[in-house]
């Protein structure tokens, strides 16, 4: 994260804004990206709520398997898949994936 954070003006968690709004109100609704550290209103985003486990922005999503810079063809709505191992307990994250070849890991996994 350090060297990615060192590319922009990096804020402390008492002086965050919002990415897209620059507004440093509504924490209850602030999500902070997990490979940069930049904070995001869920509603500038378009997100009804903060999602569970990873989350990453769009300035830092890019598919492990084709190198897509967006979730999906819907990029407002789409979120990247993020795989871990199993057991979910004890769980390590393994990767992020776009919609398409999350979709299509599913179906190889499927039918081994």
């Amino acid at each position: 994260m350090v060297p990615i954070i060192k590319n922009y003006p990096w804020q402390c968690m008492e002086c965050k804004t919002c990415m897209c709004c620059l507004d440093p109100y509504d924490e209850d609704k602030m999500m902070f990206c997990d490979m940069c550290d930049r904070g995001y209103h869920t509603f500038c985003v378009g997100l009804r709520s903060i999602p569970t486990g990873r989350w990453v922005c769009e300035d830092c999503g890019m598919c492990a398997r084709c190198g897509a810079r967006k979730a999906g063809q819907d990029s407002i709505n789409a979120q990247w898949v993020h795989e871990y191992t199993k057991p979910r307990a004890q769980s390590k994250f393994v990767q992020t994936l776009c919609i398409d070849c999350s979709a299509l890991n599913s179906k190889t996994k499927k039918k081994r």
